[in-house]
């Protein structure tokens, strides 16, 4: 088995990547053009480690390896999660993470922080055969294969007539990208993020994060949905896909007092479920938070916000299941300091 390094021959590495991602249907998570994307939301990079490995002139495992550097040095983009290796069978998955052990040894790695990938249907945490402590968490998802009945006796009671509230509201209409309207849709929402971060004194995301989303749309790799009044758009959600699942990206509206009184969010969230089960996905995936407590495990706190988040999710018929995930602290002293921050 041979190691290829995206750092050493970028466009080999590209092209046996993508051919695992095709031979073995891998969600679209996996995309390289996701992962780039993903890359964009840490300004603390120091290098990109990643890897597949190559034998007998076919791709048989791959290895997403980021390294950024705040307090401490890890395998992590913005000190979240990132998604884990993959192989195709368990001797290759041990040789990937035993790879990974000597890289981070090398070049000072002091923690990992992997995750499975939200449709993953796994029984356990195979990360805990590689030394990981399980920090597993919760996120939903929503079967698109049941009837438009069914979907609709999974809401919760309340929100079925704030939907028919707004579906008897002529004033507002659903509007889908195409290629006609996809900048358009783009522009409207990075234009209410920007507003989103400046309200909340936060740094603005870079435009080449907003780029890069713009790609994964013209690519298919990512679609959005907007809810209109009297032809104004006035909330933006964008998903991430391929052609079987779909996964909530990110969300972003006008803030002014005139529209704080409707349930737009249910009324577009709706609207997508039936879009998507229309095109012929299989799952869609509303993310994190989705936990019922302020502490729900280790490195899993919630405050009454995302609590809140997680309950709106829940009545929108989406089902909890386990997202897998795990931390890896190459030195036990880091792992002690941890343990004491949390009791």
């Amino acid at each position: 088995m041979n190691i290829i390094f995206k750092e050493d021959t970028a466009q080999l590495f590209d092209q046996y990547w993508n051919s695992y991602i095709l031979v073995n249907k891998i969600d679209f998570q996996y995309s390289l053009q996701v992962l780039n994307f993903n890359l964009q939301h840490s300004k603390r990079i120091l290098n990109d480690k990643s890897f597949v490995v190559e034998r007998n002139g076919e791709c048989v495992g791959i290895c997403f390896l980021p390294i950024e550097s705040d307090n401490t040095t890890s395998v992590s983009i913005a000190n979240g999660y990132v998604i884990k290796p993959l192989a195709k069978t368990e001797k290759i998955e041990k040789y990937i993470f035993s790879k990974i052990d000597e890289i981070c040894l090398d070049i000072g790695v002091e923690k990992i922080k992997y995750s499975f990938s939200q449709f993953t249907e796994s029984k356990f945490n195979t990360l805990s055969k590689f030394n990981f402590i399980d920090t597993s968490t919760s996120t939903c998802n929503i079967y698109l294969d049941k009837s438009k009945e069914v979907l609709w006796r999974d809401l919760r009671k309340s929100y079925k007539s704030l939907i028919n509230s707004m579906i008897k509201n002529d004033k507002f209409k659903i509007l889908f990208s195409n290629q006609e309207n996809h900048i358009e849709l783009n522009e409207k929402y990075v234009e209410f993020h920007k507003e989103h971060m400046k309200q909340a004194g936060k740094e603005p995301r870079s435009d080449n994060i907003y780029n890069k989303q713009l790609k994964l749309l013209e690519n298919d790799l990512a679609s959005i949905v907007a809810v209109t009044y009297k032809k104004q758009i006035v909330i933006v959600n964008y998903y991430f896909h391929n052609n079987e699942s779909v996964s909530y990206s990110g969300s972003s509206f006008d803030t002014s007092d005139d529209f704080q009184k409707y349930p737009l969010n249910h009324f577009l969230l709706w609207n997508s479920i039936l879009y998507f089960k229309k095109l012929g996905y299989g799952k869609l995936n509303f993310g994190q938070p989705c936990g019922y407590n302020k502490v729900n495990g280790l490195d899993d706190h919630l405050d009454d916000k995302q609590i809140n988040i997680s309950s709106f999710k829940r009545g929108m018929g989406a089902e909890m299941k386990t997202l897998y995930r795990g931390v890896k602290f190459i030195n036990d002293d880091k792992f002690d300091i941890k343990i004491k921050e949390l009791v």
